[in-house]
């Protein structure tokens, strides 16, 4: 739910209220870098008066703000933040192109923004860092005694995959031989992660060794923040940060039943036996525990899956 921020004069103080009521606050952008796209913002500006009021002009833009946690490398004290002004629409007018009284009443003006797909999506959850976009509307009112009325309403923009992507179901895989004493894969069923999911992953270890004990396997999910004041000066005053949001141990050595024979066997007649499960860890579905990935000039967000086996060795 949005909501609208306003500073109003004097004779206004308890008699006008202005909103600025998009027809969305989540605004959804495409998965792919074409300027040639475009997405369109709707809405309303609504006026709500108590008594005649004459009213000169009301305007609208549409602008972006950074905000970036300042800190020089080889600090541990954050020097304080920096704010940018990425995105300004052009102001647009939404009342008449001239001054009018109007009655007591509701007032209610459309308004249309058409923005490029490929700008920078909101980066939100941040302590001191993060991209938003607000809808700013500016009311003068006719009189000795007024003032103008700011309205505020943030909006949200999110960058979301097409339907034909977000189906297609993309393994990863990473086998390996450790040691000659056992050989793993790892597979992450699905590389697309949703806000508030979960992340699945199937494990087949095989020992060379016997009496090889696995003993626990760990998940741990990092986020990766990389803040940016000034992109072409990286050395200036960057600072990445690698944050454990979400962490799951699995227990193996009360896991018998996991236990299943490869088929391969060996001159003596034994087989190699092989642990095969899947496992899975859920991702938070709050800003204040998990962002979503950006790529932003200023904050790049991304996610890193660290995977730990804890065995026991005979040797």
């Amino acid at each position: 739910m949005g909501r609208s921020n306003s500073s109003i004069g004097l004779r206004q103080q308890t008699e006008t209220e202005v909103q600025v009521l998009p027809d969305q606050f989540w605004i959804a952008l495409p998965n792919e870098d074409d300027p040639t796209r475009y997405c369109t913002i709707t809405g309303k500006v609504r006026i709500i008066l108590q008594e005649p009021t004459t009213i000169k002009s009301s305007n609208l833009v549409l602008e972006g703000v950074s905000k970036v946690r300042l800190q020089h490398p080889g600090r541990a004290i954050s020097t304080g933040t920096v704010r940018t002004t990425i995105f300004h629409h052009q102001r647009k007018r939404v009342s008449p192109d001239r001054t009018y009284k109007f009655s007591a009443g509701i007032l209610e003006w459309p308004f249309e923004f058409r923005i490029p797909a490929n700008m920078n999506e909101s980066s939100e959850g941040l302590a001191k860092s993060s991209v938003r976009y607000c809808l700013v509307s500016e009311t003068c009112f006719a009189g000795w005694n007024t003032n103008h009325v700011v309205s505020e309403t943030p909006i949200h923009l999110i960058r979301t995959l097409d339907c034909e992507r977000s189906l297609m179901t993309n393994q990863l895989e990473n086998a390996d031989i450790w040691s000659n004493k056992l050989a793993y894969t790892f597979t992450i069923l699905r590389n697309l992660v949703f806000f508030g999911g979960s992340i699945t992953m199937r494990l087949e270890l095989v020992p060379f060794k016997k009496n090889l004990c696995f003993l626990s396997f760990k998940m741990q999910l990092i986020e990766i923040v990389d803040t940016r004041v000034n992109v072409k000066d990286t050395s200036k005053s960057n600072r990445l940060t690698e944050t454990e949001i979400a962490s799951q141990c699995f227990d193996l050595i009360d896991s018998p039943d996991s236990m299943v024979p490869t088929g391969r066997v060996h001159g003596d007649g034994t087989h190699d036996e092989a642990l095969s499960f899947n496992v899975a860890l859920c991702v938070p579905g709050t800003l204040t525990k998990c962002r979503l990935d950006a790529d932003s000039s200023q904050i790049c967000i991304k996610h890193r899956l660290d995977c730990k086996l804890d065995i026991q060795n005979p040797d």
